[in-house]
């Protein structure tokens, strides 16, 4: 009964079992929205709740959190990683209602990207504007840093001259 409540609640102040959640790196405010980028409701969280959060990588994760929601008390499942260095994200459901989805989805992605932290070949993914998204193992090795450190960080200005990433920037 309770697990219905918690799916019938997301689904009457998003419309959806499922809204994307993020929570920016100055802030103890968990974001709640059925679009990306928009926030429906922002939902403060303790000190724990947020350290938890605030420990998810670039490797997609899950984690179960409370929160309260007018009043109504909701066990979520996030499923999400760290997006760049000023934020977290993914999406979130009612915990009971989706543990084998969220479990299954883990897996899938989980094992996506064991082949990009595993694969024999360096491996940098950048967005468009040249951001890194994600940097496994090797690119590690090679480079001498950590992926949690360049998550978020911008290629040309990690491995560039200034004039080197201006000349590339051009060409792209």
């Amino acid at each position: 009964m309770f697990e219905d409540q918690n799916t019938s609640i997301l689904d009457t102040y998003f419309g959806t079992h499922s809204p994307f959640w993020r929570l920016a790196f100055d802030s103890r405010a968990l974001e709640l929205s059925a679009i990306k980028g928009t926030t429906n409701i922002a939902i403060a969280l303790n000190s724990v709740q947020t350290m938890k959060i605030q420990s998810l990588t670039g490797v997609t994760a899950s984690l179960d959190i409370e929160i309260e929601i007018y009043g109504h008390p909701l066990h979520l499942h996030l499923v999400g990683r760290k997006i760049n260095d000023k934020e977290w994200g993914g999406t979130a459901s009612a915990y009971a209602d989706t543990e084998s989805v969220a479990r299954d989805l883990v897996m899938g992605l989980s094992f996506a990207e064991q082949v990009v932290s595993e694969a024999n070949s360096v491996i940098v993914i950048l967005d468009k504007e040249g951001y890194v998204q994600r940097f496994n193992h090797l690119s590690e090795e090679y480079t001498g840093k950590k992926e949690q450190d360049v998550i978020g960080k911008n290629v040309y200005d990690l491995f560039m001259t200034a004039e080197e990433g201006a000349s590339s920037r051009k060409n792209i």
